[in-house]
């Protein structure tokens, strides 16, 4: 295998790493967070799912690293459908495949706005700006998928049932998030100030990445299956 080929496989695995340690905590912490209040695990799990996509897209250069870790996190939920779905419960893995879905593209988007180059001071408040339209972002596309839904369906999602609680989705419930999300961010710029603003980068041997990658990936479907 050339250079270039070894080089092409090592990002392509760091990719499917990162969605594969995404797809494994949906698939534990999301699961366990399912107990706690509802709507606990969307304000929990999207800054995960930022903090590694905007990782993976560090660690490999690839913009494009941002869709595939999201790709890879909404595929393994795929394997709920060879699962027994009573009922509606198929909703309950078709939502948050959606919700993996639109959180990637959003961060895609946002993630050109994310890396322009300025001041420190200005960086830090443009950054902020985008987390926040990243949050609302990617909850008001949600809202219009309930909406399809219901026209497709005739089911009505809690979430689009009247004003008041698709603003308490949005706004309340994203406030939650963006909690969480600046606690990454700042670690983020602490990291940033430590390592002199270079970027912190997955490094390890390509053996280890040729190993890592495909046991997250298959830990992540067995998690799923048992969970």
């Amino acid at each position: 295998m050339t250079m270039e080929k070894k080089n092409n496989l090592r990002q392509v695995l760091t990719m499917i790493l990162f969605g594969a340690i995404w797809g494994l905590l949906e698939a534990t912490v999301g699961y366990l967070l399912h107990w706690l209040p509802s709507m606990v695990t969307g304000f929990v799990m999207f800054p995960i799912g930022a903090a590694l996509m905007m990782w993976g897209f560090r660690s490999t250069d690839e913009r494009k690293a941002i869709l595939v870790a999201g790709l890879v996190a909404a595929a393994i939920k795929v394997v709920n459908f060879a699962l027994p779905l009573p009922g509606n419960d198929i909703m309950r893995v078709l939502n948050p495949m959606i919700s993996i879905i639109l959180q990637s593209i959003i961060v895609f988007g946002f993630s050109f706005l994310f890396e322009r180059k300025t001041t420190p001071m200005k960086a830090t408040f443009v950054q902020l700006g985008v987390i926040v339209a990243a949050i609302v972002g990617w909850r008001m596309l949600f809202l219009v998928n309930q909406a399809v839904n219901y026209a497709i369906t005739g089911v009505l999602a809690a979430q689009i049932q009247n004003f008041a609680n698709a603003m308490d989705f949005v706004f309340l419930k994203g406030a939650y998030e963006l909690l969480i999300l600046v606690f990454f961010y700042g670690l983020y710029r602490l990291g940033k100030f430590v390592l002199w603003k270079q970027p912190i980068r997955l490094t390890s041997p390509d053996w280890l990445i040729y190993i890592l990658s495909p046991l997250t990936l298959a830990g992540a479907v067995f998690a799923v299956v048992l969970l």
